[in-house]
């Protein structure tokens, strides 16, 4: 069940350092990870609805997949299962109100499986998504105001909670699995 988190943040300043800078006519994010394994930034292209690959200390960008191998609409966020070596990818239509969680393979992209969102969920619009631990994909639903889910082996998304705050936008699970954290308009709420 959520619980409000009441934390004064403590702001420091840091030196920011360039990463990596590259180029792409109309990039628009839409999602980031880092595979340490492979030493690569992937890269979700809102707009052009792919994923783009960038090496580490690289400013060379390539097209990892895109929307017509992956059936992706507008990328949105991805996360990578470092224990399985899946790449998660969620998309949303961009007037219709309709979702997607993609899995793919890590290492070159090949879709695995697609999970939309069911017309009984609909209309959703899937901002973030984290995977625990035991191999459950949590996906953040910030017009329904709720955390859909996929279990391990399981065939589709369903409603794992509703949320009762204003402008969710981004979901992280814990290291242990055991709870996950919604950041929202107000705060962070934390979800067992």
């Amino acid at each position: 069940r959520p619980t409000a988190l009441n934390v004064e943040p403590k702001i420091q300043e840091l030196a920011v350092v360039d990463a990596i800078r590259f180029s792409a006519p109309g990039y628009v994010p839409g999602g980031l990870a880092y595979d340490s394994v492979s030493r690569r930034f992937l890269v979700g292209d809102l707009s052009a609805r792919k994923l783009l690959v960038v090496g580490e200390g690289s400013s060379h960008v390539e097209d990892m997949v895109r929307a017509d191998s992956a059936r992706f609409q507008d990328v949105t966020a991805i996360e990578i299962d470092r224990r399985r070596g899946d790449l998660w990818v969620v998309s949303t239509g961009p007037t219709d109100g309709t979702g997607a969680l993609h899995k793919l393979q890590l290492i070159s992209g090949r879709m695995l499986g697609v999970f939309e969102a069911a017309n009984e969920l609909q209309p959703v619009r899937f901002a973030d998504v984290t995977v625990t631990p035991s191999g459950t994909v949590l996906v953040l639903d910030d017009v329904g105001r709720r955390v859909l889910g996929v279990r391990s082996k399981a065939k589709a998304l369903a409603a794992m909670l509703r949320l009762e705050v204003e402008a969710p936008t981004s979901l992280a699970a814990s290291g242990d699995g055991e709870v996950a954290y919604v950041a929202h308009r107000d705060g962070l709420v934390r979800l067992d």
